[in-house]
C-alpha cells in the first residue's frame, strides 16, 4: 500500500460491513472493538501523541473473532479483506510513513 493510499481514521469510522443471517459470522462486538481501538492508535500516530495501548500491525493480523451463528454478525470475508488494508496502514504508521 503506498502511502497515499493509507486509511484514515475516518475511514475506519465510517466502514459499514454486511451481516449474515445464513452463514456464520464473526461477532460484532469484538470488531467494533477491535477498529474503536485501531482509530485510536491511528490518531496517536498521527497527532505523534502516546497511546498506553496501541494496537500494531502484527496484532491485527493476529486477531482471531468469535464465530457465531445465532447472534447478530458480520460477514467474515468482508471483515477480513477491511482488515488486510488496516494490517497494511498500520504497518505504513509503524513505519513512520503519513497519508498524503
Amino acid at each position: 500500500m503506498q502511502p497515499g493510499h493509507l486509511l484514515l481514521p475516518d475511514d475506519v469510522v465510517r466502514q459499514t460491513f454486511s451481516t449474515t443471517r445464513l452463514r456464520a459470522g464473526y461477532e460484532v462486538d469484538q470488531v467494533d472493538q477491535l477498529l474503536d481501538d485501531v482509530v485510536a492508535t491511528m490518531r496517536a500516530h498521527l497527532d505523534g501523541s502516546p497511546i498506553a495501548r496501541p494496537v500494531r500491525a502484527d496484532d491485527v493480523a493476529a486477531v482471531r473473532f468469535e464465530v457465531t451463528r445465532f447472534r447478530a454478525r458480520y460477514d467474515m470475508a468482508e471483515v477480513d479483506g477491511f482488515l488486510d488494508r488496516v494490517q497494511a496502514t498500520l504497518a505504513a504508521l509503524e513505519r513512520g510513513d503519513r497519508p498524503s
